[in-house]
């Protein structure tokens, strides 16, 4: 975790690759309803923030990434 508020550390980083890996660990697969089996999947980004950029620019970023993601996974057209 960064000590100072607003700095990064390239662990911080790792971490938030973690929690998105965690998350769509947790929400990935095949469940059971009463209208038959539905597959979930999800796909996350994630940015830090870097000096002189403001929040518009940060989410920018997680959204580019979390497309990028979805990019990857993606094996189909929902």
């Amino acid at each position: 975790m960064s000590e100072k508020p607003g700095a990064v550390h390239p662990e911080d980083d790792l971490a938030l690759q973690r929690a998105a890996a965690r998350l769509r660990s947790a929400i990935s697969g095949s469940y059971e309803t009463s209208a038959g089996t539905v597959t979930l999947g999800c796909s996350a980004g994630t940015a830090s923030w870097e000096p002189g950029q403001n929040a518009e620019a940060v989410l920018s970023a997680a959204d580019l990434a979390m497309f990028a993601d979805k990019a990857r996974r993606s094996t189909r057209a929902v």
